[in-house]
């Protein structure tokens, strides 16, 4: 009511999260205009070329979704891997895959000038790194960091910025809402097929429920591990790095020793 001008989106990512952050929404916006207002949003998700089949599919038959409001990049991100950086993987201490394949895609779609109000899924328990984030979170942006990362007129709200994942989960279950069933698998979250901050269990459900991921990206880790010459400089083996996921720290395999209690093993190997 507040910004009535402004050209509204709601994004989406095929997880639990915003689908409860849309529902909260829909249901907002169906009681204003029972009164006599007419609010539309526009319902958009971010393709990132590195999510699963049944993430797409889920958006597509669940949300009506289509090549129209599924933005996708011109350049997908392992061809992105291969020619732009030549096998170089993001790491947890050096990545810009986020804001290529995430926040580098909203300019496509919002013009800089242009007054808008996008509703997002994220909490801030997900994270610590969103553990400062609040409902208005260009307000909790300028509070932490200064400025926010977006610019001022691109105003972003969180509806469910404080509830838990219990909570989701028992509105979803009281709701009768649907999810994407990756969730039966076993994941916890539902994002980048492929990602250095994913917990080991995570790379598990990937190499059971989609090898051809897997597959994929084992192939370019090998890839990039001859390229950067991973044995002589990290002392790292290939099963080690890729199948064992070294690859997401990138740092040696002295520097992990050396940081770890000295056991009489980890003394011989070093």
């Amino acid at each position: 009511l507040e910004h009535p001008n402004n050209k509204m989106f709601v994004s989406i990512s095929g997880g639990k999260d915003s689908d409860v952050m849309k529902y909260v929404v829909d249901n907002a916006i169906n009681e204003l205009n029972d009164e006599g207002y007419d609010f539309k949003y526009n319902l958009i998700a971010f393709n990132t070329s590195n999510d699963t089949a049944d993430t797409y599919k889920y958006l597509k038959q669940h949300h009506g979704m289509n090549k129209d409001n599924i933005i996708s990049p011109k350049k997908g991100f392992y061809k992105w891997l291969v020619e732009d950086k030549n096998y170089f993987t993001p790491t947890r201490f050096v990545r810009n895959c986020c804001s290529t394949y995430k926040e580098g895609q909203l300019s496509s779609i919002m013009d800089k000038d242009e007054n808008t109000l996008t509703f997002l899924g994220m909490r801030s328990q997900e994270s610590n790194k969103r553990s400062f984030y609040d409902w208005d979170l260009n307000e909790a942006w300028k509070k932490e960091k200064g400025k926010p990362n977006v610019p001022d007129n691109w105003l972003r709200f969180l509806p469910i910025v404080k509830w838990s994942d219990a909570e989701v989960w028992l509105f979803i279950i009281h709701n009768k809402l649907g999810y994407n069933k990756m969730y039966d698998y076993g994941f916890g979250r539902i994002g980048c097929a492929v990602c250095p901050f994913s917990q080991d269990y995570v790379d598990m459900l990937i190499k059971e429920h989609y090898p051809k991921i897997h597959s994929r990206w084992m192939d370019i880790l090998s890839k990039g591990y001859d390229i950067y010459g991973v044995e002589k400089r990290l002392k790292w083996t290939r099963e080690e790095w890729c199948e064992g996921g070294r690859w997401k720290n990138a740092t040696s395999k002295e520097y992990e020793l050396t940081t770890k209690s000295p056991t009489e093993e980890r003394v011989k190997e070093l």
